[in-house]
């Protein structure tokens, strides 16, 4: 932090935001942390490491769920939305985990080899787990945050998304903390404790140094046609929103010209003439069918955004009609629409990286990785045919090194166990969203 302040005094227009992924993962730890929380957390590991931990019961249990089934996971602390991913996993077994422990193949075979203690134990978590508070956090909380930090690492999210996806999530809390059936299973200082994270990470208050709020989101969302405000004061924009606008451009303008782009900002949101039009127009093409219904409001806003992502790019509308309406705001909404928000784009490039070139592949020149790294990511980029992707990819890794011959694919380091976890790793990746990436401030 103390580097960005050097940084930005002497380059004053350089914007700077923290990843909104990281930061979204980090509100996902704080209400994780909450006791309540964290008990139900701690009991879904527990029984997802007992299934997994013992192969006559893990082979009862893919038995009973079948071959549509999900199996239950033991996911790092450090993966994003750790906590929902596992809860989701154990939460919605419940009849399959009930029906292996009271089945008669487990006392018969499945337990066979265990002391009768850890059995007991076992049969103890499952009658203790409370599957209706589980549910209710799940479908309440965890879900629509994992939901949120998900999107917000996709590849094309703008800095005029940010605001209105983490607005959401207050909402579904609010509605959550608001619930009776909530209100008979959770304790009153958990549902105060829950907001009060989420203020609390919004605000970056006390020791916190990551926040949700940020100037340049919030100039950003007005900006962009497709998420300009309905009108001042809108659920998602923030109270103080003439007092954050005004800050950032004070970075570009001064005087009369500052007042000229605040003069500009309020026409925006007023939506008059022709600009006014185009937002009308925009924001009613990405409105949802009034038939559609949805689990939470963070759902509503990743579905209108993602069908945003598919139409004309908001920097393109700038240059053909916003530049001579609004000519002070112009430049801003340039380089705010061309943002960067998260660091996921860079992880996934270190990941490939990873796959090239490893210890197999050593003596790759830098010069060939650099080309074998530029195909490999443009074809995901090119969203390239499967059969192509899957022939370039098999024949990246099994490509001859300039300085020797071919080098035949070997045992690598590691245990069989982490084998195993790490390809039960890369099944889950489509069905529990992108792997877990760094979060940085760019």
């Amino acid at each position: 932090m103390k580097a960005l302040g050097i940084v930005k005094k002497k380059f004053p227009q350089l914007v700077c935001v923290g990843c909104a992924t990281h930061t979204g993962d980090l509100l996902n730890e704080d209400v994780a942390s909450i006791p309540e929380f964290a008990e139900l957390v701690k009991q879904s590991l527990d029984i997802a490491k007992f299934i997994k931990g013992c192969k006559y019961v893990l082979k009862a249990f893919k038995r009973i769920i079948g071959k549509d089934g999900r199996m239950v996971v033991i996911y790092p602390l450090t993966r994003f939305s750790y906590a929902a991913l596992t809860m989701d996993r154990v939460g919605n077994n419940s009849a399959p985990i009930q029906t292996l422990v009271s089945e008669n193949a487990w006392m018969a075979t499945t337990t066979q080899g265990m002391k009768p203690a850890q059995r007991t134990k076992f049969e103890g978590m499952v009658a203790a787990y409370p599957w209706t508070k589980t549910i209710l956090a799940l479908n309440g909380v965890f879900q629509p945050m994992s939901l949120a930090t998900h999107f917000l690492e996709t590849r094309g999210v703008r800095s005029s998304m940010v605001n209105r996806c983490f607005a959401s999530l207050k909402m579904d809390f609010t509605n959550f903390k608001d619930d009776d059936r909530v209100k008979s299973n959770f304790k009153p200082k958990t549902l105060k404790d829950l907001i009060n994270a989420y203020d609390t990470r919004y605000r970056a208050g006390g020791r916190l140094r990551t926040a949700l709020k940020s100037d340049a989101h919030t100039m950003a969302s007005i900006l962009d046609p497709y998420t300009t405000p309905v009108f001042v004061g809108y659920e998602w924009l923030p109270t103080d929103w003439e007092t954050q606008c005004k800050r950032f451009l004070k970075d570009y303008y001064s005087g009369d010209e500052l007042e000229a782009a605040m003069n500009e900002l309020k026409q925006i949101l007023l939506r008059r003439g022709a600009w006014g039009d185009h937002i009308n127009s925009c924001q009613d093409r990405i409105q949802p069918p009034a038939t559609m219904s949805f689990e939470s409001n963070a759902a509503k806003t990743v579905w209108t955004y993602k069908k945003a992502m598919t139409m004309t790019h908001p920097v393109d509308d700038w240059e053909l009609t916003g530049r001579g309406m609004y000519p002070k705001l112009f430049p801003i909404a340039v380089r705010l629409l061309s943002l960067a928000v998260q660091s996921a784009d860079v992880e996934r490039v270190c990941k490939a990286h990873k796959i090239i070139h490893t210890k197999a592949r050593n003596r790759l020149l830098t010069k060939t990785v650099q080309m074998l790294l530029y195909t490999y990511c443009n074809l995901r980029l090119l969203d390239a045919s499967p059969e192509l992707g899957d022939f370039l990819v098999d024949a990246m890794k099994g490509s001859v090194d300039d300085d020797g011959p071919e080098l035949a694919a070997g045992p690598t380091e590691g245990t069989d166990d982490d084998d195993e976890e790490e390809e039960e790793e890369e099944e889950e990746e489509e069905e529990d969203g992108p792997p877990e990436v760094a979060g940085t401030t760019i």
